[in-house]
C-alpha cells in the first residue's frame, strides 16, 4: 500500500516544516499544528520558498527571516541540527499583528548515500515564557522601585528644607516633617487637600510649589552631579570607542566634546535605524531613535537634519543614553553584540558599504 506522506508529515505532533535541501529551501510538507498557529492554509504554504512564504512587513519579520537563512545554511554546510537563538516573528490578526516568540530548530535529513535530502524546521512557541519572564522583570523593577521610593523619602525626612508634592489636581501627596511645621499643618490634614483650597490665597500667584521643588530636586542633584557626571562621560567614550573599533562605517553625531555626559547618538551606515532598534531591544539593550520627546514619530530626526546630516544618515542613527546605574559590564555588553546585528542587517541590502 501506498503511503501518502504528505498526508502522514500533516499529523505529526507539533509546528514542523519539511524543507527541500536549498537553495530555495521550498516547503514540501505541512503539520496540522503549524497551520493551525500561523493561520496560512496549507495549499498556500506547499511547494513556495519558505522566505518568501513567511516574509513579512515589520523589522521583526525581515531580522528573522534572515537568521533562518543563516541556520538553514549553516545545516547545509555541515550537515549538523542547528538550534537557533529565540526569535520574535509576530503573526497577523485581523486588527494588525500579535506579538509571538520561537525556539526554532533546523535539522538535517540525510539519504542511503549520505547526501542531504531534506532539512526538517520545528518550532516551539515560546510567548507564554517571554512575557511570563517580562512580567516577573517587570515586577522586579516595581518592587525595586518601590525601594527606592522609600529610600527617596528618607532624603526628604531628613532634609532642613520644607518639601511637599502635589498631583496634577494640586492636591498634596507628600510632606516632610520640615514642610508640615513652615504650613502649620499636620500631614493627615494636608494628604489629599487641593492646596489651592486650602491656602486660596495662592490663586494667581507664581507656582510657588513647582519653584520649591524644583530647587529642592536641583540642590540634591548638585551634591552628586560631578562625580556621576564624570563617571557616565567614561562610560559614554568606553562605548564610543567599542562601537567605532567594532563595526565599521560607524559614526559619532556631533561635537566630541563641551556635551552632556550621559548620551551618544551614532549613525551605522546602510541599517535601519528602526530595525536595529528591535535587534538589540531582542538582546535586552534598550536604545531609541531620536529624543524621548519626539517618541512616536517615524521621520528622521529634525535635530540630526538641522546639525547638516542626510536624511540616510539621520534614519541610520540610534541614541544611546546612559545613567547612574549603567555599569561597564552593560557597556561591554552592548559592544560584543552590535557587530553581530549590524552584519546581519547589512546583509539584507544590496549596496554597498561606502558606496
Amino acid at each position: 500500500m501506498a503511503i501518502d506522506f504528505a498526508r502522514v508529515w500533516s499529523s505529526t505532533p507539533g509546528m514542523s516544516l519539511l524543507l527541500t535541501a536549498g537553495p530555495e529551501y521550498r516547503i514540501v510538507a505541512v503539520s496540522d499544528d503549524y497551520v493551525a498557529t500561523v493561520g496560512i492554509a496549507r495549499d498556500a504554504l506547499v511547494g513556495r520558498p519558505v522566505l518568501d512564504a513567511f516574509a513579512g512587513p515589520h523589522a521583526t519579520h525581515v531580522l528573522t527571516m534572515a537568521n533562518l537563512r543563516a541556520s538553514l545554511d549553516r545545516v547545509v554546510a555541515t550537515r549538523q541540527r542547528d538550534v537557533m537563538d529565540m526569535q520574535r516573528y509576530d503573526l497577523a490578526t485581523g486588527d494588525g499583528f500579535a506579538e509571538r516568540h520561537w525556539r526554532p530548530v533546523n535539522a538535517p535529513v540525510v539519504d542511503d548515500d549520505g547526501r542531504l535530502a531534506f532539512i526538517v524546521h520545528r518550532v516551539e512557541d515560546a510567548t507564554a515564557q517571554v512575557r511570563a519572564r517580562r512580567a516577573e522583570t517587570e515586577e522586579r523593577a516595581a518592587r525595586d522601585a518601590a525601594r527606592e521610593s522609600l529610600q527617596a523619602v528618607d532624603i526628604l525626612e531628613s532634609i532642613t528644607e520644607g518639601f511637599f508634592a502635589l498631583d496634577r489636581e494640586w492636591r498634596f501627596t507628600y510632606l516632610n516633617h520640615e514642610a508640615q511645621r513652615i504650613l502649620g499643618r499636620a500631614r493627615d490634614e494636608l494628604l489629599g487637600a487641593s492646596i489651592l483650597a486650602v491656602y486660596p490665597a495662592l490663586v494667581g500667584t507664581e507656582n510657588v510649589p513647582a519653584l520649591v521643588g524644583m530647587g529642592v530636586a536641583a540642590s540634591l542633584a548638585l551634591q552628586t552631579l560631578e562625580v556621576h557626571g564624570t563617571r557616565m562621560a567614561a562610560l559614554r567614550d568606553r562605548l564610543e570607542a567599542g562601537v567605532l573599533d567594532g563595526v565599521p562605517h560607524t559614526a559619532v553625531n556631533g561635537a566630541r566634546d563641551l556635551r552632556v555626559p550621559n548620551t551618544t547618538n551614532i549613525s551605522f551606515e546602510r541599517v535601519e535605524a528602526e530595525s536595529l532598534l528591535i535587534a538589540l531591544d531582542l538582546e535586552g539593550v534598550a536604545v531609541s531613535t531620536g529624543s524621548a520627546c519626539s517618541s512616536g514619530t517615524l521621520e528622521p530626526s529634525h535635530v540630526l537634519k538641522a546639525m547638516g546630516l542626510g536624511s540616510a544618515r539621520a534614519q541610520s542613527s540610534l541614541r544611546f543614553s546612559l545613567g547612574a546605574a549603567t555599569t561597564e559590564a552593560e557597556i561591554d555588553r552592548v559592544v560584543s553584540v552590535l557587530p553581530g546585528l549590524v552584519r546581519k542587517l547589512r546583509a539584507l541590502t544590496r549596496a554597498a558599504v561606502g558606496a
